[in-house]
């Protein structure tokens, strides 16, 4: 209502150059920024779905990112989520608005959805509003929120789970539909291992519900189902499973159960009762271990309280949803911590979960924390309406979570055992102030609430919705805080806005790179917005030997060693020869530099653009080609190309997202190179003839063209 944005656009003009060497409105001590944690966002999933969408408007299909490492696949790139159903709000209205709308869309659609779930196998409407609310605004829906991506894969478990039921109770082709069209459009958010996740609950349940109702016949039929789910989604997995073979994800990763970021840390389990007892990243006190956003699973004080009483109710009065759900939750954990058993696949090596990073299941841990928080307030209303008192599982809910609180009270001002900074002790103390008060409301609430029941009232049903009223206040105060505090939402002119720096770069309208000395200025895939391109890049899954290449060109000789990269690629050794061979016309920095090649030619600010004299054009020609006998001679030969060396007759004629055209005027002839990264998908065509395409100079695109007059057009592919 504000024209504001749900994306941390404050970051761009807040932390990098050259914005920040603009005064934005008056602001001339820099603009604040609300969240530096969540930059992803601006770095990542908006600038990839808006060269896509603006592909598909112009006619191109969207297969090609020229923009960012040299040149990589888009469509391929699951995080794009080109195919998702919800992208029809891009076609209809302007890009900020539709992006805006899919992500409030999130919290709305994954509340209305668990809504109709829960009261489709009987949970009554105020345990299912409370329930609701606790997902929409959980920890994880909060954190993953304004990526637009990674929260979408949930929104539609809850419809799956719905649609289930509903064939269950009766097989209708609307209801077969429905979870196939929740199946597809998990697939098609666009993050793969939540998606993942969100699969395997989904199956697992249909499959475990239908056996024990004995309807083996809709297994087979829900079967077909998947099959068909499987074809059709093929045109975003299959891509993006080539892609995976030929990136460095493999191998990018490291050591992964030696990073701290990787599993849940045990101590991070104190979130789930006081969210920000390490701090928040969006107040700048954050002192927990690695990630906030990784590790928060929040569902509000409430809905805890009352998902521990649905663990402690004794197995007979369960639901099966009730069941399933617990054994979930207890998984999931498993799994999320660093323990023996999560470990095994991480030392089996499997392929894909091997990457994936399990503290990401808590997707999983916060649905089922929800939906059991559902199943005891639901109990808790039912034996209200019965004359009953307080059950003892609530009571025993209760009594842990005040006792957890009291703990780290104890813990906050007793220092037990670990020596702790006073400035962190005081941050510690200070969130755990309003979970204390929650707890207290909660427990005076409900006592309330139970001594009124005993009175003779003729009209209880007053004081059950002065009740649900009061939880539900309660469980909103609580999760909007929560939540209010962490998302930004930020002014529509700071998003990728124009600058002279920007507008001097654009007046270049030669092919030509760039790259930047400090990781301040234009971050990684900025370039995209602004239509630039650049070596850099920020992406889990990248090409492995472009990364190669670019390490080689980052320690000043060649080496065949596995990337350091851990999903940036960011080069600044601009006295390397791959940069010059790579078309990277300028280098951006904050300071002199002082290189014979580089010629200072423009400055805003901080921010000093230099010319490289010694760049290669985009195309060039090398007479005497010699084929290397191995990579490690590819790579040598790369670092061994001189501008001098080269025949500089080949000139671009057309240069486009998936098309590329170059005219050859040679004598001698020779291997052209495009120095634009090798893909399988591209095709190229010498005068309308189809000619082979080579991976040359290690990473790059080259044809063998005879000598004389030629056109060579490249052309990509996904098919």
């Amino acid at each position: 209502m504000k024209g504001k944005l749900p994306i941390p656009a404050d970051t761009i003009v807040g932390m990098y150059h050259p914005f920040r060497d603009v005064v934005w409105k008056g602001l001339t001590a820099g603009v604040p920024f609300k969240n530096f944690l969540i930059t992803d966002a601006i770095r990542q999933q908006y600038p990839w779905r808006e060269l896509a969408i603006d592909l598909l408007k112009s006619g191109q299909y969207p297969g090609w990112n020229p923009y960012t490492h040299a040149g990589t696949p888009l469509a391929a790139n699951i995080q794009t989520a080109l195919f998702y159903p919800l992208n029809i709000l891009f076609f209809l209205l302007p890009f900020p608005t539709a992006w805006s709308i899919e992500v409030i869309l999130q919290p709305l659609l994954l509340a209305l959805f668990l809504f109709a779930f829960l009261t489709d196998i009987g949970v009554s409407k105020k345990a299912a509003s409370i329930a609701s609310l606790s997902l929409a605004l959980s920890g994880f829906s909060v954190a993953w929120l304004e990526w637009n991506t990674t929260l979408h894969t949930l929104v539609w478990v809850p419809l799956a789970l719905l649609g289930i039921e509903r064939i269950v109770k009766q097989e209708r082709l609307i209801w077969y539909l429905t979870l196939a069209f929740a199946l597809v459009s998990i697939l098609f958010a666009g993050f793969l291992q939540t998606s993942f996740y969100a699969i395997v609950v989904i199956l697992a349940y249909a499959g475990v519900r239908l056996w024990l109702s004995g309807r083996k016949t809709t297994i087979l039929k829900l079967s077909l189902v998947v099959i068909a789910v499987g074809a059709l989604t093929a045109v975003q997995w299959v891509p993006t499973a080539k892609l995976l073979r030929y990136s460095a994800r493999e191998i990018d990763q490291g050591d992964v159960l030696m990073r701290q970021d990787w599993f849940l840390p045990w101590q991070n389990l104190v979130q789930f009762v006081a969210p920000d007892f390490f701090g928040n990243p969006a107040t700048l006190n954050y002192w927990g271990a690695f990630n906030y956003t990784e590790f928060i699973g929040y569902v509000g004080m409430i809905p805890l309280a009352f998902a521990l009483t649905a663990l402690f109710t004794s197995s007979g009065k369960k639901s099966f949803q009730e069941k399933f759900f617990i054994c979930a939750l207890v998984l999931s954990l498993i799994f999320a911590l660093s323990n023996p058993l999560s470990r095994i696949p991480f030392q089996l090596n499997l392929p894909l979960i091997s990457t994936a990073q399990p503290s990401r299941l808590m997707m999983i841990v916060d649905l089922c924390l929800a939906l059991l928080a559902a199943f005891g307030l639901d109990r808790f209303f039912k034996d209200l309406r019965a004359g009953k008192g307080l059950n003892r599982h609530l009571l025993i809910a209760l009594s842990i979570t005040a006792a957890t609180i009291g703990g780290l009270w104890v813990f906050t001002f007793g220092k037990t055992g670990i020596d702790m900074a006073a400035e962190n002790l005081k941050v510690a103390q200070r969130n755990l102030i309003l979970p204390t008060m929650l707890i207290v409301a909660a427990g005076i609430t409900l006592m309330a609430a139970l001594h009124l029941v005993k009175l003779r009232v003729k009209n209880k049903t007053i004081i059950h919705n002065s009740l649900f009223i009061v939880l539900f206040i309660l469980t909103s105060a609580d999760l909007l805080r929560f939540s209010w505090k962490f998302t930004p939402f930020s002014d529509k002119d700071y998003l990728y806005p124009q600058t002279e720096t920007v507008r001097f770069l654009a007046q270049d309208k030669s092919p030509w790179r760039y790259i930047t000395t400090d990781a301040r200025i234009f971050p990684p895939n900025f370039s995209i917005p602004y239509r630039f391109q650049t070596l850099e890049g920020y992406d889990p899954i990248y090409i492995r030997r472009f990364g190669q290449l670019i390490a080689s060109s980052q320690k000043g000789e060649p080496t065949l060693e596995p990337t350091p990269f851990h999903r940036i690629i960011r080069p600044d050794n601009y006295a390397s020869p791959i940069v010059d061979l790579l078309n990277v016309k300028y280098v951006v920095s904050l300071t002199d530099l002082l290189h014979p090649k580089l010629e200072k030619v423009f400055q805003e600010g901080e921010t000093r653009v230099y010319k490289n004299n010694q760049a290669f054009p985009r195309a060039f020609l090398i007479p005497n080609y010699v084929v290397p006998n191995s990579e490690r001679q590819s790579l040598e030969q790369a670092f061994s190309m001189k501008k001098e060396d080269v025949n500089q007759s080949a000139s671009i004629m057309e240069y486009r997202e998936n098309e590329v055209g170059i005219l050859v005027d040679s004598q001698t002839g020779g291997m052209l190179v495009l120095s634009d990264t090798y893909y399988p998908g591209w095709t190229a065509t010498l005068d309308g003839t189809g000619i082979e395409i080579h991976q040359v100079l290690y990473s790059l695109r080259g044809t063998m063209v005879p000598s004389g007059r030629h056109e060579i057009l490249y052309r990509y592919s996904e098919l």
